[in-house]
């Protein structure tokens, strides 16, 4: 935690953020300082801003160049270059790892056709490891060594290591979860789940295929995957925006007369019921514009730790990909979040962007209290979505449950509710959901999903 927070923005302060009556001054900085950047978008972004017409593609390729700017004012404004730059750095040293699977895995997997001579064991310590580097980076590593000097040797035995690695136990073993080497596998939609039959089982029953995991008190089942992984779905998707095929997001057209396709298990392919900007977000986060993603998310979805990885799906069971394994898009959007988040001032900008984001022209910021007040019973998703959106509109808001609904810490709010300090470091407010209390707010959130989402959100 810190006491303070210096904004870089001259007569605008961290209380402020809190003031919708500042927010349009917050929005004319910003404003002003896209005009100083680039006039040329400063002025599409006004015509857009002002009601121009602008859909598809012309959008998309928009809001990206603003998000782009929009990251850099922000990152400037909170202090938070060393967080963007730390981020940065770990997404290009593995630039190396999802080239090497788009180079040269991709391509040579199917190649080899012989046995090798030699097996995996006689062939890996031909590859060595690097100092302070995992062993799939080292092999990456060992490929564009041998690309660039031109040495057919190396790579003739890293094809034969590749062919050994892929086909062999040994090999299958000691490269178990390298994201390089994981090929999109074909998708039979009458065989989602592995299963076997029940040993000595007259009656043909059957059963799961894997030995059944068991819940070992309220811990969170899924640690969530890491960026390694989490950028190799972002590589893995093929940025459908640019030619409004971004069926993920809008759905999956019906080839005669209106409505949506369905999937073999007669599933509507409807796509995201938010119409996220899902393609956008991944050119961004690719691109190492992991803040101006978030916003790019949060025009759509301001509310998106309640959303995303193990909760919602409609987006994958759209995706482009209907034959093989889609992109996991919602561990993409969750690792988006966490990303931010763990930055320095991690959550006040995730905060900021739920108060303004000028990416959202229909509203762009919070309005101030119209002197209209709303009861809203139920604390749950829809609830508090409802209770955020009203909110925005200017609208006093009381939100009850039917569950207690704990006060919020003393010492990190006052009476009214307010922020007494500013968080630095999220995780200093982190529990494990094992050992925390339920604190009644989000209703099936809190009490009913119990251990596939992260409660800390």
């Amino acid at each position: 935690m810190a006491s303070t927070l210096q904004l870089n923005l001259d007569g605008f302060e961290y209380d402020d953020l809190y003031r919708a009556s500042q927010l349009p001054l917050l929005d004319a900085r910003f404003d002003a300082w896209l005009a100083g950047r680039d006039g040329a978008l400063r002025a599409r972004y006004r015509d857009y801003r002002n009601g121009g017409e602008s859909v598809g593609p012309d959008e998309s390729s928009l809001l990206i160049a603003v998000a782009y700017e929009l990251e850099d004012f922000l990152v400037g404004a909170f202090g938070v270059g060393e967080s963007r730059d730390g981020l940065r750095a770990a997404q290009e040293r593995d630039a190396v790892v999802h080239a090497f699977k788009r180079e040269f895995v991709k391509r040579r997997i199917r190649k080899q056709r012989k046995q090798p001579a030699r097996d995996f064991a006689e062939l890996d310590p031909l590859i060595p490891s690097r100092p302070n580097a995992d062993h799939e980076w080292s092999v990456a590593r060992f490929w564009v060594d041998a690309s660039e000097a031109g040495n057919a040797a190396q790579l003739a035995l890293l094809e034969e290591w590749l062919h050994a690695a892929c086909h062999s136990d040994a090999g299958r073993a000691a490269t178990s979860g390298w994201v390089s080497l994981a090929l999109p596998q074909a998708t039979n939609y009458f065989k989602l789940v592995p299963i076997v039959a029940v040993p000595g089982e007259d009656a043909g029953r059957v059963e799961g295929a894997a030995a059944p995991r068991r819940r070992d008190g309220f811990d969170l089942t899924d640690g969530r995957p890491g960026l390694r992984e989490t950028m190799n779905q972002v590589h893995y998707c093929v940025y459908c925006h640019d030619h409004s095929g971004d069926v993920c997001s809008h759905g999956f057209p019906a080839k005669e007369g209106e409505g949506f396709r369905a999937n073999p298990l007669d599933v509507s392919l409807s796509g995201c019921p938010l119409e996220e900007r899902i393609s956008e977000a991944h050119t961004l986060k690719r691109d190492g514009y992991t803040l101006g993603a978030l916003a790019m998310i949060m025009l759509d979805n301001p509310l998106l730790p309640a959303t995303g990885h193990r909760i919602c799906n409609d987006c994958m069971k759209s995706c482009i990909y209907q034959k093989q394994d889609p992109v996991n898009i919602p561990e993409i959007e969750t690792r988006i979040l966490t990303d931010v988040l763990e930055w320095r001032w991690g959550f006040e900008l995730y905060f900021t962007l739920t108060q303004w984001n000028p990416l959202n022209r229909a509203r762009p910021y919070r309005l101030p209290y119209n002197g209209r007040n709303t009861l809203c019973v139920g604390a749950g998703p829809a609830g508090f979505n409802l209770a955020h959106h009203l909110l925005q509109e200017g609208f006093g808001v009381v939100i009850v449950d039917g569950l207690k609904i704990e006060p919020l810490p003393s010492e990190l709010f006052d009476a009214s509710g307010r922020p007494t300090q500013p968080v630095e470091d999220v995780t200093d407010l982190y529990q494990p959901l094992d050992a925390r209390t339920n604190s009644g707010f989000g209703g099936v959130a809190e009490y009913g999903i119990t251990v596939r989402w992260d409660k800390n959100f």
